[in-house]
């Protein structure tokens, strides 16, 4: 043993948190874990709004629990408790301490050094403290007993996956403290009595409590599965949901259960036993998944060779009887020297093959290799369930390759390989448009639609007339696109080439707000503009007139004389001018900014030698209204969103540069364009820029920049969307099918919700289109046009700066696929 740690070693909170301070991450996890999972009977049901947040605490301690009981899931888990830790409401002034413990100990899996020592000892104290207030004196050993025999067992070398399954209590079973029998019948029964499905989490705490086996794949689905929608909207869509679950591994036997993707043996018999278009249909998706992957070109003939196996492939699983398709898509791919050209061949081949089982399994088993492992093997194995639960090859073969929009999507790291894969086919030649269309559509999910349906596929795979596949990618690829467009003439008597799907546009999130004004300038969104829900007034209202005197005060002690501390004076004036009116029209995110910065040009005043010292009243002014304006931004609901961004934080110094650079491009990009953005914005959003990852927080000004620039990357690509989208109408004279999919979504989206009149005039466009009066749509569209002809030019001319900001945050990869939508709309074009 490390330190000879026993039962009696815990007397006190203080001896816990020693011994918590000398332990790995692993340890540590499943030590709060099962602190936290002790007190769930402590907590009490008495108030009306108590269901949500019963849900949000078993939510917190299965998602921690998870992560210690299945190391060999770690990443997918973690990525997990980091989304269910963005859900939590912060309400500490409310929170009872078994609350505190399952938020805290999830916190604990998504922190990093310092944060994770002070998350995993505010768990354990809650913990303690919990069981203190539930049992007394006798509460309070038992729960310090439990814990230093599982500090022992750990200092005693004991794995923490092994320590996760065991039960919570050290007594024989059935027995368990008084206070948490009682306390657990007494919840049990309550949680029952309402009817919404809570027998999902009793069971599961109960096998919690005494240490029963537990299901990995329903654990897996209970921790990682279970919609964001669906926790949202409480505990009864969210336990109906999980009690799905259970119902469909329930009726599945054993040999139905799918085995480790990675464990090629088992899995292969595993697939052998069930019907061939099960393999076919699995191995096309993860070499679907897998040819984002790619990175770099291998070359424009093996390239298409490529997507001709793959698209073959998966519409031969969609139409049985086009397997000739497939066979002769592998007989093209005469070249299989990368693993790519493997994988694909392997995937067209298996179609209808009596060894597909084995052709699939040779994709799907090497997991191994590439980015997004955890994912891919989460993403195989929901395939797998899906079949076993009784959905059919084709349903499969037309869902979202990963997981479906409002559950998240793909991957970050896999968009941003199908983004950069994308860009550098269509800089090999805009012919390949059709096929980075085409795989969009196959990732996102491809039900059969008016727009897009089988008919429109067989232009892909060369049916029923063959494609000139021996001429080379452009005459392929031009063929599919004239076939499109035929496709789509004898529809609607109009030629419309291959469409460039814009993606969902985010709403803005924590820092400042923009809008476009009425004349088409960006600008600050007014405060009023903005949800204000979740300040605590009262604490605002004490510490305003107090900011505003001290900001003041300061302010015309600095303006003395030469004014030596020019730019610690204009900071805390910036300041000022933001915290200077009345409560009810301080714009917060503005106001937590300005401190951030505020804070960094004092650290800097202090310790520049060649400037005077700042005179005594003076500095501990400063100190006062800095210490005030965190309790200040704590009170609002955007100070707490920018403070939850912060603990998320993470950037290493060489990416931290990266993005630092790509960001003052793009705000450099914004200076003296004053009829695109208000150069007070403008100006704001470089200097915000510029402090980037700067001063003694570099979470906090980093976060800080994030925020602001994504907020106005954000603006300035609806109004270049705008722009484009009335361009284009105009250009074809047909507004309906582009402005109904663009203009009205975005102006009713976020991107500009906040401006009247845009929204206005939106519905005057909408209101038209309904009514099938083209030519009055049409007017409207080219005042449309005219207004956001500006930020149209602007937006394609800085292109390569919004470009290179999107691949160097995740937050962004919106971007390209705006940019390409903008791109291919933006100018009068007329079809080859």
């Amino acid at each position: 043993m490390r330190r000879g740690s026993s039962v009696q070693d815990f007397a006190s909170t203080e001896d816990v948190n020693r011994w918590l301070a000398g332990q790995s991450p692993e340890q540590t996890v499943v030590f709060v874990a099962r602190a936290a999972l002790r007190v769930i009977p402590a907590f009490n049901l008495s108030y009306g709004d108590n269901f949500s947040r019963a849900l949000q605490m078993f939510r917190c301690a299965d998602s921690t629990w998870a992560v210690a009981a299945y190391p060999g899931y770690r990443d997918r888990l973690i990525s997990a408790a980091l989304n269910t830790l963005d859900s939590v409401e912060p309400r500490p002034q409310w929170l009872q301490r078994s609350e505190s413990a399952a938020i805290s100990a999830v916190a604990t899996t998504a922190s990093h050094g310092r944060k994770r020592m002070s998350s995993a000892v505010e768990a354990a104290n809650s913990a303690i403290d919990a069981a203190e207030q539930k049992g007394g004196k006798k509460g309070l050993h038992e729960m310090l007993a439990a814990l230093a025999s599982e500090a022992a067992q750990l200092d005693q070398g004991f794995e923490p996956v092994t320590i996760a399954n065991q039960q919570l209590w050290p007594m024989p079973k059935p027995l368990l403290p008084a206070w948490v029998g009682n306390g657990w019948e007494a919840l049990k029964t309550r949680l029952l009595a309402t009817h919404e499905n809570w027998e999902v989490w009793i069971s599961w705490y109960e096998d919690r409590l005494f240490g029963n086996a537990p299901d990995t794949i329903l654990e897996l689905t209970r921790a990682t599965e279970v919609p964001d929608a669906a926790w949202r909207k409480g505990p009864k869509s969210a336990n109906t949901f999980i009690r799905q679950q259970i119902n469909g591994v329930h009726l599945e036997t054993d040999n139905d259960s799918p085995p480790d993707p990675r464990d090629a043996v088992a899995f292969q018999q595993w697939l052998s036993a069930k019907p061939r278009e099960w393999a076919s249909v699995m191995g096309n998706r993860e070499a679907l998944r897998l040819f984002a992957t790619l990175g770099a070109s291998p070359g424009d003939t093996t390239l298409l060779a490529i997507f001709r196996a793959i698209s073959a492939s998966r519409y031969a699983v969609l139409h049985p009887k086009e397997i000739k398709l497939a066979a002769d898509a592998a007989e093209f791919l005469s070249n299989r020297q990368t693993q790519m050209t493997i994988t694909a061949y392997y995937a067209a081949s298996a179609v209808g093959a009596d060894d597909a089982a084995s052709r699939a399994t040779s994709i799907i088993s090497d997991l191994g290799r590439g980015p997004n492992e955890s994912a891919r093997i989460a993403a195989v194995l929901r395939d797998a369930l899906a079949l076993v639960r009784g959905t059919s090859p084709q349903e499969l073969a037309r869902a979202p390759l990963w997981r479906p929009a409002n559950e998240g999507g793909a991957p970050p790291a896999a968009r941003q390989a199908w983004n950069n894969l994308s860009q550098v086919l269509l800089e090999n030649g805009k012919h390949w448009q059709v096929w980075v269309d085409w795989y969009d559509y196959v990732l996102e999910g491809s039900p059969p639609s008016s727009r897009r349906n089988d008919a429109w596929e067989t232009a892909f795979v060369g049916s029923p007339e063959p494609l000139p596949w021996d001429a080379g990618s452009q005459a392929v690829n031009t063929e599919i696109s004239a076939r499109i467009r035929t496709h789509s003439g004898s529809r609607d008597g109009s030629h419309q080439s291959t469409e460039v799907q814009l993606p969902q546009i985010p709403p803005q999130g924590y820092g400042p707000h923009f809008e476009i004004g009425e004349n088409g300038v960006i600008t600050f969104a007014p405060p009023q503009a903005i949800d204000r829900q979740g300040n605590n007034v009262a604490r605002l209202e004490k510490l305003h007139p107090i900011l505003r005197t001290l900001a003041r005060e300061v302010v015309e002690a600095l303006d003395h004389g030469n004014v030596p501390h020019r730019y610690l004076r204009d900071r805390v004036d910036a300041y000022r001018e933001l915290v200077n009116q009345n409560i009810d029209s301080v714009d917060f995110a503005r106001l937590y900014v300005e401190g951030v910065r505020l804070a960094n040009a004092m650290r800097t005043t202090l310790a520049d030698e060649e400037l005077p010292r700042l005179a005594h009243p003076i500095h501990e002014r400063l100190d006062s209204l800095l210490q005030l304006h965190g309790a200040f931004v704590l009170a609002t609901a955007e100070g707490i969103e920018v403070i939850a961004a912060e603990e998320r934080y993470r950037r290493t110094p060489g990416e931290e540069v990266e993005y630092r650079d790509a960001a003052v491009g793009f705000a450099e990009s914004l200076q003296n364009e004053p009829n695109i953005i208000d150069p007070t914005a403008a100006s704001f959003a470089l200097g915000t820029a510029e402090e980037f990852a700067r001063g003694a927080n570099l979470e906090r000004s980093a976060v800080v920049a994030s925020g602001t620039i994504k907020n106005l990357a954000i603006v300035v690509s609806t109004a270049g969307v705008l722009g484009a989208a009335s361009t284009a109408a105009v250009s074809s004279g047909s507004p309906a099918m582009i402005v109904g999919s663009a203009v009205s979504a975005l102006v009713f989206g976020e991107g500009l919700k906040k401006s009247k009149a845009f929204t206005a005039l939106a519905s005057q466009i909408t209101k038209r289109l309904d009514e099938a009066v083209d030519a009055s749509a049409l007017d409207a569209l080219k005042g449309l046009g005219e207004r956001f002809r500006p930020q149209l030019t602007f937006v394609l001319g800085i292109e390569p700066q919004l470009r290179r900001l999107a691949s160097q945050h995740e937050e962004l990869e919106w971007l390209n696929k705006t940019l390409d939508w903008i791109s291919h709309r933006g100018t009068p074009r007329f079809d080859e």
